[in-house]
């Protein structure tokens, strides 16, 4: 199975499941624009790995945004933010991060960004 394959395998039976984990977003005591900062990170990492092998025939603008995007994971964009949701406190919102990352490095690699952590 290639990397788009995967992606989309890991969109369809991890990303894609609902519901939000709203529970553990109020466990980790996000507040409202931590809160839309996860859920807009989620769902975009989660939208492109939506495309699957579609992504091998994406416009080079659209390219170039999706790269952009992966290149610096949750962590390193918001660590504050990250460090709340841990595997105690938010489980389920903890778990869905990590697939997340995996995802957004698969695309990374994807578009060449072996560099990328």
């Amino acid at each position: 199975m290639d990397e788009l394959d995967q992606l989309r395998e890991m969109y369809e039976t991890k990303l894609k499941n609902g519901p939000f984990p709203l529970a553990d977003c109020h466990a980790a005591r996000l507040t409202n624009d931590e809160h839309a900062t996860v859920t807009t990170f989620l769902a975009y990492v989660a939208g492109i790995a939506s495309h699957g092998p579609r992504l091998a025939s994406i416009t080079e603008t659209r390219r170039r945004e999706f790269e952009k995007f992966v290149a610096r994971s949750f962590e390193e964009k918001w660590p504050a933010t990250n460090a709340k949701i841990t595997r105690e406190q938010a489980p389920t919102l903890f778990r869905l991060m990590k697939v997340t990352e995996e995802a957004r490095l698969l695309i990374g690699r994807y578009f060449g960004g072996d560099h990328l952590q």
